[in-house]
């Protein structure tokens, strides 16, 4: 579950930023466009209605994605309330996430537990 909400939020990031004016967001509008299609049919057929001989080339997201990485890694830490997130999935379902918050005065080490469910995440004592 950890892994889907992190290509869910890089997603969400790169459908962001494919929105910037100019070159950037030409560049990211781009590979979203070419890898993450509207409708499956261009991912899996050529101009021609085949199907594809060979899978789409995804070497251009993976630069995308190195050159974002620093970024990237700032923004996902931002959603879990500071940084070095730290995630584990439990045995009764839920996760365990454990961050570091770096505070002006002060920092802690804090841990939330949840579980993710149809209505949205209902948050769990640790």
């Amino acid at each position: 579950m950890v892994a889907k909400h992190i290509r869910s939020a890089i997603l969400s990031e790169l459908l962001l930023r494919s929105r910037a004016p100019g070159e950037a967001g030409e560049k990211v509008r781009k590979i979203v466009k070419e890898l993450f299609p509207v409708f499956i049919r261009t991912y899996l057929l050529d101009e021609e209605s085949h199907y594809r001989q060979t899978p789409t080339d995804t070497a251009p997201l993976a630069d995308l994605l190195g050159e974002l990485k620093d970024s990237l890694a700032n923004r996902l830490g931002d959603k879990v309330w500071g940084a070095y997130p730290s995630m584990v999935n439990l045995k009764d379902g839920s996760v365990l996430i454990v961050y570091y918050e770096d505070g002006h005065s002060r920092s802690s080490v804090r841990a939330r537990r949840f579980r993710a469910t149809r209505g949205g995440i209902e948050w769990l004592v640790p």
